[in-house]
């Protein structure tokens, strides 16, 4: 029997054993390391499974079945995954495509000016007490050591691992280092369930994306070895690599988790309105170019003090298409999206789109729009000096990839979901498939 291991369960039983090690000395069997990633798998399965359950995503029939099993439909999977992850296979291989010539493109010369603005260095200094040109330098220069000394997995005492590391980075001090190998590594502890300072119980569940205690965000395993009485580090370079990327990955995309009132949450936040005004701005620019006999505007405002008045401010129309051909007006919602990893994240795109107890969604806000359009076509036309009495208003949340959503929820979105990519196949088409 061929035997398939995944990465996300093998990654999650190091991070289990990492805070829970055993006090045994014998050598694990292949036995019994297959045994522990079945259970992994079977926690992260049921992990997922709990999630869609506690938080009401999907209806789901689970039974004991004849052989003492316990078994599930695999509806969620079949009308929802599936079609899903085939239509995000369609987009990679349309980013493979578009970026294509740019993995031969001649890299630009180091003019030795700094990669992260000040404000960004000093918002990681303040949350981490290193910047994240060191925290990059720190995974670059060790994963470095690391190839040469096992490509595999390396292992250092600390006293070692600081020599290593201010040899190769000097105008790093050695607190510096401490503070680095700190953010890094994971630790012993007491129980599997014990949360560390600042840690929530979210950082524990292994089958939930963006965990600060996992082996993404921690690649060093810290072990302390009673016989010398000192700590020593197992490191694997690739893993350390792919942290560092990671770290980019999460701060770039919004998704890094800081103190909710430190310096660098209003980075992120200020770096997330920039991505959102850059899509925006690139629909506009897409329309502009491809849409004929069109008027186009964007962020057109509804509210007590503009040409468009409304007894309140709702907000205002990201992109404004309106279509003299087609006799259409679309109202376009941009919204500049990531994919759902997993169960939790798909509950969250859900609120995003319907809203929940706190806070009104995506669909609530837009649909004031759409209504008040509705309402007022003369004004618009007023606006615009076009007579908008035969024109349909066609409202859309466009997003910048699509979203499992528009699988999950299709019978109750009030109106289209669509994705960039698809506008990008087939313009004004696909609102209308």
């Amino acid at each position: 029997m061929i035997v398939v291991l995944f990465y996300a369960q093998i990654r999650c039983l190091i991070e289990h054993i990492a805070a829970c090690p055993g006090k045994g000395k014998l050598i694990p069997s292949q036995e019994n390391i297959d045994n522990l990633l079945a259970m992994m798998d079977q926690i992260i399965n049921w992990g997922m499974i709990g999630d869609q359950v506690n938080y009401d995503l999907f209806e789901i029939k689970i039974d004991v079945l004849k052989s003492g099993r316990i078994g599930t439909d695999k509806i969620l999977s079949e009308q929802v995954f599936k079609p899903y992850s085939l239509s995000k296979s369609s987009e990679n291989v349309n980013d493979a495509i578009k970026n294509y010539n740019n993995n031969y493109a001649d890299l630009p010369e180091d003019d030795r000016t700094d990669v992260f603005t000040k404000k960004t260095e000093e918002a990681f200094k303040d949350e981490y007490g290193v910047t994240l040109t060191q925290l990059i330098q720190f995974t670059q220069a060790l994963s470095g050591v690391c190839f040469f000394k096992d490509p595999g997995c390396s292992i250092f005492y600390e006293d070692e691992l600081i020599t290593e590391i201010i040899k190769i980075l000097p105008e790093i001090s050695k607190e510096e280092v401490i503070a680095l190998l700190n953010h890094f590594s994971l630790g012993k502890r007491k129980h599997i369930m014990e949360l560390p300072e600042g840690m929530e119980t979210y950082d524990i569940f292994p089958w939930r994306f963006n965990r600060r205690l996992s082996l993404n965000q921690k690649p060093l395993v810290k072990v302390y070895d009673v016989a010398k009485n000192k700590n020593k580090y197992y490191v694997g370079p690739r893993q350390l690599i792919k942290s560092g990327k990671f770290l980019l990955y999460l701060f770039y995309s919004g998704k890094l988790r800081a103190k909710p009132e430190g310096k660098l949450i209003k980075v992120i936040g200020r770096n997330l309105e920039k991505k959102g005004e850059d899509f925006t701005n690139e629909v506009f620019e897409f329309f502009n170019d491809k849409s004929e006999n069109s008027l186009i505007d964007k962020e057109v405002e509804i509210n007590t003090k503009s040409q468009l008045k409304h007894s309140k401010d709702i907000g205002d129309i990201d992109v404004l298409v309106i279509n003299k051909e087609l006799k259409k007006i679309y109202l376009l919602e941009c919204k500049n999206t990531e994919a759902a990893k997993n169960v939790k994240q798909l509950v969250e795109e859900v609120n995003n789109l319907f809203g929940s107890e706190s806070k009104k969604g995506w669909i609530k806000k837009h649909k004031e729009r759409y209504e008040w359009v509705i309402a007022n076509k003369d004004l618009l036309g007023v606006k615009y000096k076009i007579d908008l009495k035969e024109f349909d208003v066609i409202p859309i949340i466009l997003t910048s990839e699509q979203l499992a959503t528009e699988f999950l929820k299709k019978e109750e979105l009030p109106f289209k979901l669509v994705s960039f990519y698809n506008v990008n196949d087939k313009l004004f088409s696909a609102f209308e498939d």
